[in-house]
C-alpha cells in the first residue's frame, strides 16, 4: 500500500503558512510515501497577463519573479522529505510559457520553472496532462463552473483529483460496462482565501488538502481534509 499527501493551489507566496507547516507533520506522522503538488503551486504574480487588464500594475509593483523562486525553493521545496515528489504544472505556471511566447528570443532557457528551481527529484507533469497512481488519476483541473466535480468525472470517465477553482466537490458516475463507481474530489486549496485581486469578493474557496491510500490491486481511498484558520482535524489529531 502506498500512502500519499496532495496539495493544490497553494499560490506561493500567498500560501496559508501554518496550513502548509501542518500538511508537513501530517505528511511525517502517517509516513507519507508520496507528495503531490496539484498545479499553481507558485501564484506567479510578476508575470500574470491578466492583472494589468483588471487592477492595473499597482499589484505587481516591487514583485520580482526571480525572488520567489528563490523564497519559494527555500521555505517550501527543501522542506518536504518524501521519496516520491511529483509536481503538476498549472495555469498559473503556464503563464511562464505565454510570457515566453510573446519573447523567445530574449526569455527562453532563462525564466522557465525548471530553470528555476531544483526540481531534479520530481516528477514534472505538463499542464492540463494527468498522473496515475493505481486507479487514481491527479490533474490540476480544467473546468470552473458549478457542477465542476460532475463535469470532470464525465470527462475523464475515471476516478480523479484535481483543484484549480479552489473549492471542495465530490461528484460520483457509476460505468455502466464494470460497474466500478468512479469519482472526481476537487481538493480544496492552500492558498489565502482573500488575496489583493479579489476585492473582498465573496466566493466559494475553501483551504485544505487531501490524503489518499492506494492498495496494491490499485484501488484507492481519499480523505479531504477541510482547514479552518489553518488547523484541522486528521486522523483523530488535532493539527
Amino acid at each position: 500500500m502506498k500512502t500519499g499527501i496532495c496539495v493544490f493551489d497553494l499560490h506561493y507566496p500567498n500560501h496559508d503558512k501554518i496550513l502548509f507547516d501542518n500538511i508537513l507533520k501530517v505528511a511525517k506522522d502517517i509516513k507519507s510515501d508520496i507528495f503531490l503538488f496539484g498545479g499553481d503551486n507558485m501564484d506567479m504574480l510578476p508575470v500574470n497577463p491578466h492583472i494589468a487588464k483588471k487592477n492595473g500594475i499597482r499589484p505587481i509593483e516591487f514583485k520580482r519573479l526571480k525572488g520567489e523562486y528563490d523564497s519559494f525553493q527555500t521555505e517550501i521545496l527543501n522542506r518536504i522529505n518524501v521519496e516520491n515528489k511529483i509536481w503538476l504544472y498549472g495555469n498559473h505556471e503556464d503563464w511562464i510559457e505565454q510570457g515566453i511566447d510573446t519573447d523567445p528570443q530574449r526569455l527562453e532557457g532563462m525564466i522557465e520553472v525548471e530553470h528555476n528551481l531544483d526540481l531534479s527529484e520530481w516528477v514534472k507533469i505538463p499542464v492540463n496532462k494527468y498522473y496515475k497512481i493505481g486507479k487514481l488519476y491527479f490533474t490540476h483541473g480544467q473546468y470552473t463552473n458549478d457542477a465542476v466535480a460532475k463535469k470532470t468525472v464525465t470527462a475523464y470517465e475515471k476516478s480523479v483529483i484535481f483543484g484549480h477553482s479552489h473549492g471542495f466537490q465530490v461528484y460520483t458516475k457509476n460505468s455502466p460496462v464494470d460497474q466500478e463507481p468512479h469519482a472526481a474530489y476537487q481538493c480544496p486549496c492552500a492558498c489565502l482565501k482573500n488575496p489583493d485581486y479579489q476585492r473582498n469578493r465573496p466566493s466559494n474557496w475553501v483551504n485544505g488538502f487531501g490524503v489518499f491510500y492506494i492498495a496494491n490491486n490499485g484501488y484507492f481511498n481519499f480523505y479531504p481534509a477541510i482547514s479552518i484558520k489553518g488547523k484541522f482535524i486528521f486522523n483523530g489529531k488535532q493539527y
